[in-house]
């Protein structure tokens, strides 16, 4: 303490001691004061006695008193106030330099600890304890975080320090990286000489995971593993680790049931190799799921043991000497939702899809197609089941994850699904081949006999009586003669087969099955137009077989389902009614746009005619002859594809209906012209006249007759056989033709085209003009 102060204190205590004495003083005349009063009231008040010179003596006694407590107040506030502020204001000079002095030393205090922990770091590198190095320098890091003063900027070995950790980070993380791709390392032997970027798309042949683990090497990976969490690099390394994994490991698991696997040790060092193999027995085909899980399980187990079992939150005591509480709030990303060993890392990045995987594939597979196998899944459920505790015993996955066993508890489920799948499948298969494959469908039934009726009581075998009473006729029900592709074929087979193996399953089953029949021709009003779109409308053959495919479809959907009615559960409502208008609709809109496509090309054809004017002239002749030709050759080429496939009546609509368009397109030309010479009349009727033998042929069966096919099936062939008679009659025989508007003429043209027609055939004269007036 300073003499000053020291002075100070010793005035400031003289002065309190003196103002004490003065206010106990005053206190004790107070009360003399006080009971003086009390005298003076009582005499004056209570006794009567005026004493007036005690009265004056009192007052002096008080004023006296009042100057004192004045003195003494400024005393007080003049002198004894300034000391107090001098000495608090020392007071405050001294405490700022004490806690400048104390922030210097907790600044060296934590420099020196943090010279401590580089060296620490320094000789953790050197004696291989990789973890504690990390934590060392990570918690430097976090003190460095922490500001020693508002101007750190400015404190040069501040940022010496930091960029030192940043040094040293960046040497253990490459340390660390380098000793990982040391002690495991990967060999993949792909089916072709590849490179580093094709390998990963190649399928491998022979995978060799080789894994430093014995003896020292164990606890130095286990130190390894730790110190990768705390670098926040453990993430990048198990990353690629299970990239490998998945693409190379799994796609042999899964897809090859026979593999050798083998683990060799050779000093520190254990190699686990899996190779495959191409020829697999047939045993190990059908039960490929046995050896899938028991390759899983091992390989699992062994990678287990080389590696995976290592944990990378665990330290031991002496590595947690440094660790700060903020440290151990900052933690790493590395550790989110993956436990505390690398498999349960595994298993959390790869866990689900791989579950995924083996349910659609070594599950799927292993469900029966085949109501009567599905006792043998029995098997499968308990493989499984084993599969499933071994992955959690070693830590793949959680206990609670139910996703394999749940994946195998519902067999007839999974049966359906399959079955339906695989259905709709080979469904899909036949839609989208080839259609022009034909085979012959025949008069009678062409899918086999219906089951018989069974009988049942009274009332339903007097039903039966009275029904036969009736007889229906023989064509009721009857699919007529054509041609249908083999695949839509096999495709209504196999409707038929799965419903008769659905009224041999559970209700479960039939019910799934009966869904994918429905789905099944669903799909094909779907599939078969869009996929075979533009052969349908290319090829005039394929359309005529779509149409009677869909024919054929919708005519057994009509029974499909009454057929098996009485066999399948009550759930199950075997009814396809609701199919059979869009399945029709789609094989008529198909083939009439193919018809509407070949009436444009005879159209085309018919275009060289030029109108078939002035025919007088050779070229303008020939040009008509060729059309005309173009066009029978066309009309002959659609009869030799058609005839054969369609049903007879369906074949001549059709062929009626494009010979007209012919016919309808040549006679409104014709009547269209306003002059015909006489040569190029004939000239047309030379054209002309064989239509009727060539058109008529197309249209016949055996024992039919040719004009009345033309006429029944050919709306305007009436006309082009009037046209005929006017080309090569006289005004005398129109007339007639004509008979008022009553003849035959006046039925196949209007009168303003038969005015036209003699107009343009005759000279005008008097008995040409008489013959106009008639026709009206």
């Amino acid at each position: 303490m300073s003499f000053v102060a020291q002075i100070l204190q010793h005035s400031d205590q003289f002065e309190k001691k003196a103002i004490h004495e003065n206010v106990e003083a005053l206190t004790s005349k107070l009360n003399e004061m006080t009971v003086e009063v009390h005298q003076l009231a009582e005499s004056k008040y209570v006794d009567f006695k005026p004493n007036l010179g005690a009265t004056e003596k009192l007052e002096a006694k008080a004023s006296d008193l009042k100057q004192e407590i004045s003195e003494l107040e400024n005393k007080i506030n003049n002198k004894i106030n300034n000391q107090l502020s001098f000495s608090a204001g020392e007071f405050q000079d001294l405490n700022s330099k004490l806690a400048e002095s104390k922030s210097i030393y907790e600044g060296l205090e934590k420099l020196t600890k943090i010279t401590s922990l580089l060296q620490e770091s320094e000789r953790c590198v050197h004696t291989k304890q990789y973890s504690q190095a990390a934590s060392s320098l990570s918690q430097v890091e976090s003190m460095l975080k922490r500001p020693l003063t508002n101007q750190d900027a400015k404190i040069s070995i501040l940022a010496a320090l930091a960029m030192e950790v940043k040094v040293r980070k960046g040497q253990l993380d490459c340390l660390l990286t380098d000793l990982w791709k040391e002690f495991v390392q990967w060999n993949i032997k792909t089916e072709k000489n590849s490179t580093q970027q094709q390998e990963m798309t190649l399928s491998p042949v022979k995978v060799s995971l080789c894994v430093s683990c014995e003896g020292d090497c164990i606890s130095e990976l286990r130190n390894i593993v730790i110190g990768l969490h705390k670098q926040n690099l453990l993430n990048m390394q198990m990353k690629s680790f299970v990239d490998k994994f998945k693409k190379f490991i799994v796609p042999l698991i899964v897809e090859y049931p026979v593999l050798d696997i083998e683990v060799l040790t050779s000093g520190p060092t254990k190699t686990l190799v899996i190779l495959r193999k191409e020829e697999a027995t047939e045993q190990a085909i059908d039960k490929a799921y046995v050896s899938v899980f028991s390759n899983l399980i091992y390989i699992m187990t062994e990678l287990s043991a080389m590696l995976l079992s290592s944990e990378f939150n665990s330290e031991d005591t002496e590595s947690n000497k440094y660790t700060s509480t903020d440290l151990s709030k900052e933690g790493s990303s590395d550790s989110t939702n993956h436990g505390d060993t690398l498999m349960s890392w595994l298993g959390a990045e790869v866990g689900p899809w791989l579950l995924d995987l083996l349910q659609r594939t070594v599950i799927a597979k292993a469900v029966p197609t085949n109501s009567k196998d599905l006792d043998g899944f029995q098997d499968v459920i308990k493989q499984v089941t084993v599969v499933h505790e071994n992955l959690i015993e070693i830590g793949f996955l959680q206990p609670d994850n139910q996703i394999l066993l749940k994946s195998v508890e519902n067999v007839n489920m999974l049966f359906s699904n399959k079955k339906s799948q695989t259905i709709l499948v080979e469904a899909r298969n036949l839609m989208i081949s080839g259609l022009h494959e034909g085979v012959a469908v025949t008069e009678d039934k062409p899918m086999g006999e219906w089951p018989p009726l069974t009988p049942g009581g009274v009332k339903k075998v007097q039903r039966l009586e009275v029904a036969t009473n009736h007889q229906l006729s023989d064509n009721t029900f009857r699919m007529p003669r054509c041609r249908i592709s083999e695949n839509i074929q096999t495709l209504v087979t196999l409707a038929y087969e799965t419903l008769q193996e659905a009224s041999e399953s559970s209700p479960e089953c039939a019910l799934q099955m009966f869904l994918a029949v429905n789905s099944m021709f669903e799909i094909f009003c779907e599939v078969v137009p869009t996929h075979h779109g533009k052969t349908l409308e290319t090829f005039p053959q394929v359309a005529a077989l779509h149409h009677n495919n869909c024919m054929f479809i919708s005519h057994h959907l009509l029974t499909l389902g009454h057929q098996f009615a009485a066999r399948l559960p009550p759930i199950v409502n075997p009814t396809f009614v609701s199919l059979i208008q869009q399945i029709r609709e789609n094989g008529v809109n198909v083939f009439l746009a193919q018809i509407r496509r070949q009436q444009d090309l005879l159209l085309d054809c018919l275009e060289e005619a030029k109108g078939f004017g002035q025919l007088e002239e050779k070229a303008r002749g020939e040009a008509a002859g060729r059309a005309i030709k173009q066009v029978m050759l066309q009309l002959d080429h659609l009869q030799k594809i058609w005839k054969p496939v369609l049903p007879i009546n369906n074949y001549k609509k059709a062929m009626g209906r494009l010979i007209g368009c012919v016919v309808t397109h040549i006679t409104d030309c014709v009547c269209a012209l306003e002059d015909i010479a006489q040569t190029a009349a004939q000239t047309l009727l030379k054209l002309l006249s064989p239509m009727e033998s060539t058109c008529g042929e197309m249209l016949v069966l055996p024992g039919e007759t040719p004009s009345v096919e033309l006429t029944r099936h050919v709306e305007s062939w009436p006309r082009l056989t009037e046209l005929q008679l006017v080309l090569d009659a006289s005004l005398l025989a129109v007339g007639d033709r004509w008979a008022g508007g009553q003849g035959p003429l006046a039925l196949a043209f209007t009168p303003t085209e038969v005015r036209q027609l003699v107009r343009a055939l005759f000279q005008n004269t008097d008995r040409r003009a008489n013959l106009l007036a008639t026709i009206k």
